[in-house]
């Protein structure tokens, strides 16, 4: 994504015309708030993977790579810019931003959003099936059924807010194999459970 020309800067380099890992994943998730599947073409574009099929003859951009690659119109496509003041040719590697983006927008698109209130779970992903694993967190979503889990890290009372599976037009919830009661909020199956640093919470909606 561009943000900005320059004189000093070649056209489809740096930050005129270039692609960031870092805009990538901002833009693929606020665009997954209104078009799911312009945003996971979008994800999937910006991955590593997709870079390395594109540009196979340089060495960078396929287990690792830069901030920003040049663009495809650019004298050295696919590779990096090397400005003076910033030679980002001399480190093409261990960005984190190129590994930690796509992670990002992973994690928005599969819908978990924690505020001060609440843990919600609403997916933005075009397709409905789909699992996701965390160390902290992890969600399932299949059939009629959706599974989840959240590992506390300090003890307290935690609410959810979880967005049903399509196909429970009568959503039950079981948390830890017992029956639960919950609220509907927008939409949503909202419950409050007592957390203990260090456990695992286990719920399931179907």
């Amino acid at each position: 994504m561009a943000a900005r020309g320059g004189a000093l800067l070649d056209p489809g380099s740096d930050t005129n015309g270039g692609t960031w890992s870092a805009i990538d994943a901002w833009t693929t998730w606020a665009w997954a708030t209104h078009d799911p599947d312009g945003a996971w073409e979008l994800f999937e574009k910006s991955t590593l993977k997709s870079h390395a099929e594109a540009y196979p003859d340089i060495w960078y951009g396929i287990w690792s790579g830069p901030d920003s690659f040049n663009a495809h119109y650019h004298e050295r496509p696919g590779e990096t810019f090397n400005f003076t003041l910033t030679a980002m040719t001399d480190f093409p590697i261990m960005n984190s931003n190129r590994h930690a983006g796509p992670l990002l927008s992973l994690i928005k698109m599969a819908g978990f959003a924690p505020t001060a209130e609440r843990v919600v779970i609403d997916p933005l992903l075009p397709f409905d099936d789909f699992t996701i694993r965390l160390p902290l967190i992890g969600a399932s979503y299949y059939s009629a059924e959706h599974k989840g889990y959240y590992r506390p890290v300090a003890d307290g009372e935690i609410t959810f807010a979880v967005r049903p599976p399509n196909g429970a037009d009568d959503p039950k919830l079981v948390v830890d194999g017992a029956n639960t009661k919950f609220a509907m909020d927008d939409g949503l199956i909202v419950f409050t459970l007592d957390a203990h640093a260090g456990s695992t919470i286990r719920w399931i909606i179907r």
